[in-house]
């Protein structure tokens, strides 16, 4: 598999709905940058509002078995926040923060609601998006619970590679800025954990590193690493 197979159900709006359609859909709502760290929604809260991300990545946080916290999904350019809740009423069922600067339009539910009640080929796309989406998000977690500490991280730093990823000098940069905490939290383990699988990969030549960003240096390795049995 070559990093630039990327996965369609990872398009966002933009690139599945013309942009005159788009530029409606924008101006239906208020803008807002939010700063890293900020606090889109909270788990359990009424859905009041969506998120269009125009720029930028957030993290979707949900609570873990144990009582931690995971990070299931990245989110980006395109990408709707807290549509299902808006469209069914019902409470927030994660956490999303602002994974760096983000740039917005924050729509009120009614207004999202309305305007996909008259446009039916964007209800379709966003429809399809969140099923497309919930399915890849549960099958990308029971791949990061098996198997090895290092086999999940090569995984998730696979799939980052192929959702985000661009080839700058021959590596491919991965742009989300994810802490070693994020990562931690991404494949299940501690920081300590985490610290020591990055190291491996780092040592195997598959991964480079630096502050808050992770680069594949050689992208068949890492796919031959992620595939691994142990």
């Amino acid at each position: 598999m070559s990093w630039r197979e990327r996965d369609p159900v990872q398009r966002g709006l933009y690139e599945t709905v013309p942009a005159e359609t788009m530029r409606l859909l924008e101006a239906r709502g208020r803008r807002a940058e939010l700063r890293s760290g900020e606090r889109l929604m909270t788990i359990g809260d009424p859905s009041e509002h969506v998120y269009l991300v125009q720029s930028g990545y957030v993290k979707v946080l949900v609570d873990g078995p144990d009582g931690d916290v995971a990070l299931v999904a990245v989110r980006g350019r395109g990408d709707l926040l807290g549509e299902f809740g808006a469209s069914t009423g019902r409470l927030r069922t994660a956490s999303v923060i602002a994974a760096g600067p983000v740039r917005a339009v924050v729509l009120a539910a009614s207004e999202y609601r309305e305007f996909l009640s008259a446009r039916p080929e964007v209800h379709a796309a966003v429809d399809a998006a969140v099923i497309d989406k919930m399915s890849l998000s549960t099958r990308r977690r029971l791949e990061y619970a098996r198997g090895h500490g290092a086999v999940r991280l090569a995984r998730a730093i696979r799939d980052m590679a192929l959702d985000f990823g661009r080839l700058e000098k021959g590596v491919v940069v991965i742009p989300v800025p994810l802490s070693q905490a994020d990562w931690a939290a991404i494949v299940g383990v501690t920081e300590r954990r985490l610290s020591t699988l990055l190291a491996g990969l780092v040592e195997a030549r598959a991964v480079r590193t630096r502050t808050n960003s992770v680069m594949v240096s050689d992208f068949p390795l890492l796919e031959s690493l992620a595939k691994s049995q142990r």
